[in-house]
């Protein structure tokens, strides 16, 4: 079965709590609502009626923190995140969906991730085409749907290479992985994914951020981070290869990085990955082909 959402969808990010499916719609500047107990793959009653709030210009990446139950969205044009409400906002209720904080960046976000074991939201930001970007470290403890002051105030940020796009998060390693690289003319060459400290280089602690991360070499044009917490593997699409890196979190942390060194393995799949997704149940990864209009599918066992 489908669904149909706003204009241009990039991505999507569920929220277990109300068993909503976020999409962030980057052509509407809005997020559709799915209702995940009743549209999936056996149940599609559910699927004609899907709701919307709206967010900044080019919304583009999301993450949930269900510590905080909230929503915290990437707006591209708006150079910002917006922070909905999951209680109130969601598939099932809208009353607060007219409600949506947002916290102002430096530059234009991409990806982002939560890392709920230091309430930090990490956020991608571009300042351009050759400058290096930085990653910006929102407070989730003061801003998120039920408080907004820390809201108001600039985020810290760390190091994120050049061209920073996407971020994931190992809670058992206590790292944060941003991958990023060069772009325009460039965008051949290889990439590259920043290893940081998120217990040292947090929202609230910022020693580690001083230093500059242990960097791991991919393939060209990463276009995303996903970990998969049963085999401790770091997964990255590269655009341009039309490969995924495969990076060996248990030796390549904030604590061994004794793999980092390594050129990560790859594996080949359809023409132009996207961003990709893992599921732990089954220890599966899932690769859109964004050319081919196909899905790659991997064992993530072996």
């Amino acid at each position: 079965p489908t669904v149909a959402v706003g204009v241009g969808p990039v991505s999507d990010v569920l929220d277990t709590a109300t068993s909503t499916v976020y999409v962030t719609d980057t052509g509407t500047d809005t997020v559709s609502m799915i209702d995940a107990a009743t549209c999936n793959a056996m149940t599609a009653s559910g699927c004609s009626h899907v709701p919307t709030v709206i967010v900044g210009y080019g919304s583009d990446y999301a993450g949930v923190d269900t510590a905080n139950h909230s929503v915290y969205v990437a707006d591209a044009g708006d150079n910002a995140v917006s922070v909905v409400d999951a209680t109130t906002c969601n598939a099932m209720v809208q009353i607060g969906c007219g409600h949506v904080s947002t916290v102002a960046l430096p530059g234009a976000p991409t990806g982002l991730a939560v890392d709920e074991a230091t309430q930090s939201v990490y956020v991608a930001v571009t300042f351009g085409l050759v400058v290096p970007g930085s990653v910006a470290m929102i407070d989730a403890a003061t801003c998120n749907a039920d408080t907004t002051s820390g809201c108001r105030r600039s985020p810290l940020a760390a190091h994120g290479g050049i061209n920073p796009g996407w971020v994931g998060v190992d809670p058992s390693t206590h790292t944060v992985y941003v991958a990023g690289g060069p772009a325009g003319a460039a965008r051949t060459s290889l990439g590259s994914v920043d290893v940081l400290d998120d217990a040292t280089c947090n929202a609230t602690h910022t020693g580690g951020c001083r230093t500059t991360p242990v960097a791991v070499t991919v393939g060209s044009q990463p276009i995303g981070v996903a970990v998969d917490p049963i085999t401790n593997s770091i997964f990255v699409p590269n655009q341009e290869d039309s490969t995924v890196s495969v990076i060996d979190g248990s030796i390549c942390n904030t604590a061994d990085t004794a793999g980092c060194n390594q050129h990560p393995p790859t594996v080949a799949v359809g023409f132009s990955p996207g961003t990709l997704a893992v599921d732990p149940a089954t220890d599966t990864v899932y690769v859109p082909n964004q050319d081919e209009n196909t899905v790659s599918v991997l064992d993530g066992a072996t």
